[in-house]
């Protein structure tokens, strides 16, 4: 059969057949499904092993990050009912990028209800998607408020240590007034997973008042907690932070933290960033690094860029007061 005219029960039947590879070039065909295709593929899916849901479920997430035309937001939504917490898991991780708000009262009730702790923390992180879009004036009051009083309340009740820190990261976009005091609970404890969560919730809040706490932790003598102060320092552009960041590149050795500096040196910008960061690409010969640095570069573009244009606005205010 050609593969342009094939049908979607015969991209079933070849995925169903599990003595042999699910051929690549068809992951295409699960994205946009049509109300009828999504039933077809909910009453197939039972009959496959657990392995080849997870593997066409991670197949599906690594096209849609290569490919933005595709949708296999239906494809998710079916396997979002599976039993088994490992196929659940890959299913949220495939709707990742959702922004439908009719999505909202299922990743809420998973959140509430999902048996399987990865389940739930992997939810409480999606929701942090749903809370930015609230603070955008993208949702509804109503819509916002849900979500965030089902992250509160699973920060409060949970008795998973992993989903509570998710939905404290997830509320680091939320104005609202408590989440300040809940950040700060996190940073009074003594435990790296809770200093780390709160960090990242300082660097999601686009507050500065956060500076002091994150500079005191950017030299911590854990690599995860300097690599989330970092990243904090870089997503609030706390100028504050570049000096400490540019001596931080030259002397890191944990490879995660050294990405972190550079990225978050990309997003500050300032005297001398330019310069460190095509001599790092002189000095080290590895295509992924080089990648990442040549991504960075040009992030510093865009950011140096859009500066400009905030002076230039400036200034034409200050002209026509």
């Amino acid at each position: 059969m050609h593969e342009n005219s094939i049908s979607f029960l015969e991209i079933l039947n070849r995925l169903c057949d599990q003595n042999q590879p699910f051929p690549a070039k068809l992951l295409k065909y699960f994205s946009d499904l049509s109300s009828e295709q999504e039933s077809m593929l909910a009453e197939r899916w039972p009959q496959l092993e657990n392995s080849r849901k997870i593997s066409l479920l991670e197949d599906l997430e690594d096209r849609s990050e290569r490919d933005t035309l595709v949708d296999f937001t239906c494809t998710g939504k079916v396997a979002l009912k599976d039993e088994d917490e490992a196929v659940r898991e890959a299913a949220l991780r495939l709707l990742w990028d959702c922004e439908d708000k009719g999505f909202i009262h299922t990743f809420v009730n998973i959140l509430r209800t999902d048996a399987s702790h990865r389940v739930r923390s992997v939810a409480a992180s999606l929701l942090g998607r749903f809370v930015l879009l609230g603070e955008t004036d993208e949702l509804g009051i109503e819509d916002k408020t849900r979500v965030e009083e089902a992250l509160i309340e699973s920060h409060q009740v949970d008795n998973d240590k992993l989903v509570k820190r998710r939905a404290l990261e997830s509320l680091g976009y939320s104005g609202r007034e408590e989440i300040s005091q809940l950040i700060h609970d996190a940073m009074s404890t003594k435990d790296t997973d809770w200093i780390s969560s709160g960090l990242y919730a300082m660097g999601r809040s686009a507050d500065t008042k956060w500076a002091d706490f994150i500079l005191q932790y950017l030299q911590n003598p854990a690599p995860s907690i300097r690599e989330e102060a970092v990243r904090a320092a870089g997503e609030l552009q706390l100028n504050s932070t570049s000096e400490i960041l540019l001596d931080m590149l030259e002397q890191e050795e944990d490879d995660d933290v050294k990405f972190a500096i550079i990225w978050a040196l990309s997003q500050i910008g300032g005297e001398g960033v330019r310069e460190a960061l095509v001599k790092q690409a002189e000095m080290i010969d590895d295509e992924e690094y080089l990648d990442f640095i040549e991504k960075a570069l040009d992030n510093l573009d865009f950011n140096e860029e859009l500066s400009h244009f905030d002076l230039i606005d400036i200034d034409s205010l200050d002209d026509t007061e």
